[in-house]
């Protein structure tokens, strides 16, 4: 669910930036690849995925789309600093792999066991 928090607000941030945000390297190399709105889409689709699976038993179709997400802009991010594109990128990258990463650590968590009903007592 926390996950699908923060895709929520991603998604919020990419519908209508400022233009002073807008005009920030890691925001332009995003758009070089496709415009804010379609992140947004992706984003918005991926943060519904994880809120809707979190009341099922197994939420692996939205870990596995969040991490793939994440690997990517972690990726583009690094790819810009080694372009020059976005000079800092590599920051953005580390982070966004680093969340990626850890996706993937809990993603593998076998899923909560479910308890077996209390005996009943008579008194």
């Amino acid at each position: 669910m926390f996950v699908g928090l923060v895709a929520a607000v991603i998604t919020l941030s990419l519908i209508h930036p400022p233009p002073e945000i807008r005009a920030n390297p890691g925001y332009l190399q995003l758009i070089s690849i496709a415009p804010l709105e379609v992140w947004a889409v992706l984003w918005g689709f991926t943060g519904g995925l994880c809120l809707v699976q979190a009341f099922f038993r197994s939420d692996r179709v939205a870990f596995a789309v969040t991490t793939a997400l994440m690997y990517s802009w972690g990726l583009i991010h690094f790819a810009g600093s080694l372009t020059g594109v976005n000079p800092r990128g590599w920051v953005s990258g580390a982070v966004w792999l680093g969340f990626g990463g850890w996706l993937t650590l809990i993603s593998t968590w076998p899923e909560a066991a479910a308890l077996p009903p209390e005996p009943h007592q008579e008194k």
